[in-house]
């Protein structure tokens, strides 16, 4: 950007435009208060270093204070904070949090324009759908598999458009959605203004010729491989995840599939069955969340981290299936085990990894070497 050679801003077909407009500005700021350590070296580097961890924590702190509030406007204030509160506890989404990389901003970013775009399709907002937008625009620019969250969105407000009679207001929220995302994607991605067909060749072909097709090296089940088999984030989940949201997923499953077949008994039809808000954001997002899982799950790059976009969805799952079941936790001594599952699951191992969280494996299987095996 300083010497105005906009190509080079991009260079993989990530493309991290948005780490760089965060990392970037952080580093020259520091470079300008001390010209003498204008350079790199083994003597400056962690002040830079933490300087860029310290700025990005901070943004991936403001996004998460924009998802609870847009959360909380459409589950309300408690369910939308122990949502919040859940994934970003989990030790794997901590460790991920704490690199300078891409899956946490991403996620925070793809996770946030769901909530925009919901609450636009919903209330028909124009302001809302714009900055669903703005921050798929950022998605993409932040990793190019976010794509796929433009198509799954556009495909709902298409859906809403010939769903309706009145499709007036529902071309006006299309239109401020493809407005905010093309907008967005051409005023902060330099490397468009100077070549923008071939940039955008270019990261779609290189996503499937690296990302779909050429594999990536992992140990599975004491052997070397470049193509896990496609089970292989069923089984990251499990190692990954703790084991108290996975719990809450298991309630979530149990008491929906009580409620469908306490419906049918009374006469009903399962796919008339009335919904709580929380419900329909599960139902709503889940086609995206679902369809991530099984586009990395068939792609041959695989890398744990990679299930990261996920934790969002597994915690809307996880909290609702504890509110679901809260008629059953209402003594004293349940409340009381839950909260000590709860810390076992995951305080205790935040203090006991830390700062090495990308050790951690689910309580399920015990310790890290034990997971391994």
């Amino acid at each position: 950007l300083k010497t105005l050679d906009f190509k080079k801003t991009y260079q993989h077909y990530h493309p991290g435009v948005t780490l760089m407009w965060i990392v970037g500005p952080t580093v020259e700021i520091i470079k300008q208060i001390y010209p003498a350590e204008n350079i790199y070296s083994q003597f400056n580097f962690e002040v830079f270093h933490f300087a860029s961890k310290f700025v990005l924590v901070f943004v991936q702190l403001v996004l998460t204070l924009a998802i609870l509030y847009q959360l909380s406007k459409i589950i309300g204030f408690t369910k939308a904070y122990f949502v919040i509160a859940l994934y970003s506890l989990e030790p794997f989404f901590v460790g991920n949090s704490r690199l300078l990389h891409l899956d946490v901003l991403l996620t925070l970013f793809l996770f946030l324009s769901f909530l925009f775009a919901y609450r636009g399709l919903k209330e028909k907002s124009a302001r809302l759908s714009l900055l669903s937008g703005v921050f798929l625009s950022l998605s993409f620019m932040t990793k190019s598999i976010a794509i796929g969250g433009l198509i799954f969105v556009l495909i709902m407000y298409l859906f809403d458009m010939f769903r309706i009679k009145n499709r007036k207001h529902s071309f006006k929220i299309l239109g401020a959605l493809l407005l905010g995302f093309v907008v967005s994607l051409f005023l902060l991605f330099p490397a468009l203004w100077v070549e923008p067909i071939r940039v955008l060749t270019d990261i779609f072909k290189e996503a499937v010729r690296i990302g779909l097709i050429k594999g990536h090296g992992q140990i599975l089940m004491e052997e070397y491989t470049r193509d896990a088999p496609s089970y292989f984030y069923l089984l990251v989940a499990f190692l990954k995840v703790s084991l108290f949201t996975i719990f809450g997923i298991v309630l979530f499953a149990i008491f929906g599939l009580k409620s469908i077949l306490d419906y049918r008994k009374k006469g009903g039809i399962s796919k008339n069955i009335h919904f709580s808000e929380m419900g329909y954001l599960i139902k709503w997002t889940g086609v995206f969340y679902l369809g991530y899982f099984m586009v990395i799950s068939l792609s041959s790059k695989k890398i744990d981290r990679y299930l990261i976009p996920e934790y969002p969805f597994l915690s809307l799952l996880a909290v609702d299936g504890y509110y679901r079941a809260r008629n059953f936790l209402k003594r004293h001594y349940l409340k009381i085990a839950l909260v000590i599952f709860a810390a076992f699951s995951i305080f205790y191992p935040l203090y006991k990894l830390f700062p090495y969280y990308f050790t951690y494996t689910s309580s399920l299987f015990g310790s890290p070497i034990n997971a391994d095996r």
